[in-house]
């Protein structure tokens, strides 16, 4: 980020939004005008108000500029403004100035100086500033990306030459950047590791992984009978299934060279390995899959699939679906096992530990407890995306529903800037998608919300949570023909049924004028929550059967979640589970709340 400096070499301290003005006018390549940077620093002002909010920003910064002696860095023309950058330092600035030149220790130096998260860090000062930074992460980053493998390119033939310390010393400065670089590692392990030098023969330390890095899922090379076709098929199913599980955030999936081991890798507490083995049978071939923790060994799903030779597309499909919908998950809720209700060790165990305490609190304070670790494992890691969209989650849904009304202005400000800001930090996260895309559905923003959940389900139609969440939100927009397919394929690829799951299809019924398939759905929820609760009895209400019991169990369940444990009158109910199911048509929203005044006070 830019920063200012006095006469003494001391850094001046500036504000977020003076900060974030220094940012857009350093990384912009021309001039900005007053009224595009009023917008976009404070977009929910009036034009004049936020023109005014800028002068006063820009008279604040000359004021502690020129109090230590320091000349104003902005330049102003016909009402634009422009950055002097003779006046202000940037750590971004350092490295693209270093790769210019061509200077592989320089270019080390400057990136190690900046780290990544300090890089474009995360100022927040309003949601089209986040926007902002994404499209210019995405450039930087590429342009770094491409002058850096140039250089390691070119340090590859010095390290021949006998000059591989630069080289090196800029492998690992980018390799703290983008871990998963190949170029950066080959350069390590590859020429130096070969080179003459003393310190050459130094093992060199395991690269370091980030902090919120998820668990490792090592997928050895899939057995087969030996034949060249059952190798090529394989080959072909392998690849398959890891183009699958990499769409996943919960996992990092490493793929092992055929003659490599993932024991060889260490037994990690937070290390899986998926194992499949092809075998020939009369009709075709069986393929069995294992997924065990390389700790201990326990064997934590296995599955075999048929593959038939007539149908043989059909079957490698339908297997790749199978795989991925269950590894993953299974993954996850194993370390959530594991990790507990700790609030300790890993950021990513910390995360874990707050995601599964978010999900289903027993209370408020629970709730609130479990918003506030995940609050301080995002002020440690501003760029954790999972992290935030727990987080935003939790803000906005009345703190999982353990406090009616709790989820104010307020709170759905800060969920909208964090899924914004998540979505932004990783655009291939399919939860970042799908919860940006509630968030503008409690807006009635229809048209974004519904492109939300397309991409969502783009980036990753294999992860059955994903889909559930997607397919409530399109009932809610008035789709309800593609929300039920969308279920449909949950149950496909994840057999097993889920409480999510009836509750949803239970929802899809009564909006559809069905209270009696509703009933069927809504009977089968293990472990119903207030939610679950209210649509029984509507359920029950509108297929005219005796409703006494649900309605009394709806009354208990939302005096359990209401402000001092009391049930609300008909009015204050009928406002909550309104403004908590934006349904784009009135008539859906009509046939859901029919006979709502039978469960009030």
């Amino acid at each position: 980020m830019p920063a200012l400096h006095d006469p003494t070499g001391s850094r001046i301290p500036l504000g977020v939004r003076a900060t974030a003005l220094l940012t857009v006018l350093a990384l912009e390549p021309t001039s900005m005008g007053r009224a595009g940077l009023a917008h976009l620093l404070w977009p929910d002002r009036h034009p004049e108000q936020a023109r005014a909010s800028l002068r006063q920003c820009l008279l604040e910064l000359r004021h502690a500029v020129e109090r230590r002696g320091t000349e104003f860095p902005i330049a102003a023309e016909a009402g634009r403004l422009a950055l002097r950058p003779d006046r202000v330092t940037s750590d971004l600035a350092d490295i693209e100035a270093a790769a210019a030149t061509g200077d592989r220790a320089a270019l080390a130096r400057a990136l190690t100086n900046a780290t990544p998260r300090a890089l474009l860090a995360e100022l927040e000062p309003s949601v089209p500033f986040v926007e902002w930074v994404a499209t210019v992460r995405i450039r930087v980053g590429t342009e770094l990306r491409r002058a850096t493998t140039a250089l390691l390119a070119r340090g590859e033939d010095a390290a021949d030459e006998g000059d591989w310390a630069s080289s090196a010393e800029l492998a690992r400065a980018w390799l703290a950047h983008d871990p998963t670089c190949p170029l950066a590692a080959a350069v390590l392990r590859g020429r130096i590791a070969m080179s003459d030098a003393p310190e050459a023969r130094t093992p060199l330390p395991p690269l370091a992984l980030p902090a919120d890095a998820p668990p490792a899922l090592y997928v050895e090379r899939f057995g087969h009978g030996g034949a060249a076709e059952d190798a090529a098929l394989a080959q072909a199913i392998r690849e398959e299934v890891v183009s699958a599980l990499s769409r996943f955030r919960e996992v990092r999936v490493v793929v092992l060279a055929d003659d490599a081991r993932a024991d060889a890798h260490g037994g990690s507490d937070t290390a899986y390995l998926l194992s499949v083995t092809l075998r020939p049978v009369s009709d075709g071939t069986v393929v069995t899959a294992r997924l065990a923790a390389m700790s201990g060994g326990q064997v934590l799903w296995a599955s075999r699939f048929p593959l038939v030779a007539d149908r043989i597309d059909a079957a490698i499909d339908e297997i790749v679906e199978r795989m991925a919908a269950a590894v993953a998950p299974t993954v996850e809720n194993h370390i959530a096992a594991y990790v507990g209700n700790r609030p300790t060790g890993t950021l990513y165990s910390r995360y874990l530990s707050g995601r599964v305490r978010s999900m289903r609190p027993p209370d408020h304070a629970a709730a609130r407890a479990a918003a506030d670790e995940l609050e301080r494992i995002v002020a440690e890691a501003p760029d954790f995306s999972s992290a935030k969209l727990a987080l935003a989650r939790l803000y906005n849904t009345d703190f999982a529903w353990t406090r009616a009304m709790s989820s104010g202005d307020e709170e759905r400000a800060r969920a909208l800037l964090l899924a914004r800001s998540a979505v932004a930090g990783d655009r291939g996260h399919a939860h970042g998608h799908s919860l940006l895309g509630w968030c503008h559905l409690r807006q009635h923003e229809w048209g974004a919300a519904r492109r939300c959940f397309d991409e969502a389900i783009r980036l990753n139609p294999f992860h059955a949570e994903r889909l559930m969440e997607v397919a409530y939100g399109l009932i809610h927009l008035g789709d309800l023909d593609a929300g039920e397919t969308l279920l449909r394929r949950c149950l496909a690829i994840n057999p097993v049924s889920t409480d999510g799951f009836h509750f949803d299809m239970g929802m899809l019924a009564l909006i559809r004028g069905d209270p009696l398939l509703a009933t069927e759905h809504l009977s089968m929820i293990v472990d119903p929550d207030c939610w679950g609760a209210i649509a029984t009895a509507l359920a029950a209400v509108q297929g005219g059967v005796r409703a006494e019991a649900t309605i009394a169990r709806a009354r208990s369940a939302v005096s359990a979640v209401w402000m001092g444990g009391l049930l609300p009158n008909r009015s204050a109910l009928s406002d909550w589970v309104v403004t908590r199911h934006p349904f784009r048509l009135p008539q859906h929203l009509e046939r859901y709340v029919d006979g709502l005044e039978r469960i009030g006070g």
